[in-house]
């Protein structure tokens, strides 16, 4: 999964790290998001630091000897029942705000190398170097591996496409043992 900081920070980078893997990727909503995220953030935190003053205020007034029924501390209270319900209204903004990032930035896939040569398909594969000989069956019945796990039950390709969107394998029953 990216960083939503790496994400912010560097949005151009990011975008240009995408578009190599061949497909056409949108992070504007995601900074966009993170960015009313983090003024919801600082909203909250300053709203939270008054109620917390309001909450030290009338500590000291009634300490001091003052009539905690009067006019001075209800006035006060009544500001940090209000803080605290607009703190109430704003902590599930943010939260659907994040969730929604996090849904959004795990679409997303993981930014190739820069040693990564750029291409569209396999053919573009550039070969580094190669070790060993090819193998070559003496017998032409012979089933390559994915076949035989396919037919046995323990390689499910379709399956890994549709969670990954890549060329894996999901590996079930004995093919995970």
């Amino acid at each position: 999964m990216l960083d939503i900081k790496q994400i912010r920070e560097n949005p151009q980078l990011i975008l240009e790290s995408l578009k190599n893997r061949g497909d056409n990727y949108d992070i504007q909503p995601i900074v966009d998001l993170n960015q009313k995220q983090r003024e919801l953030q600082t909203e909250r935190s300053q709203l939270q630091a008054r109620s917390n003053e309001i909450g030290k205020l009338v500590g000291q007034k009634i300490k001091s000897g003052i009539n905690p029924q009067d006019a001075a501390i209800q006035d006060l209270r009544e500001e940090g029942n209000s803080l605290k319900a607009k703190l109430g209204e704003l902590e599930p903004q943010e939260k659907d705000i994040k969730a929604e990032i996090e849904q959004r930035v795990l679409a997303l896939p993981n930014l190739p190398s820069q040693s990564t040569p750029i291409g569209k398909s396999e053919e573009d594969n550039i070969e580094v170097r190669r070790w060993g000989d090819d193998y070559l069956p003496q017998n032409e019945n012979i089933a390559p591996h994915w076949e035989i796990g396919e037919k046995l039950g323990n390689l499910k390709f379709e399956r890994a496409i549709k969670v990954a969107q890549r060329r894996f394998v999901a590996l079930i029953g004995a093919g995970a043992a």
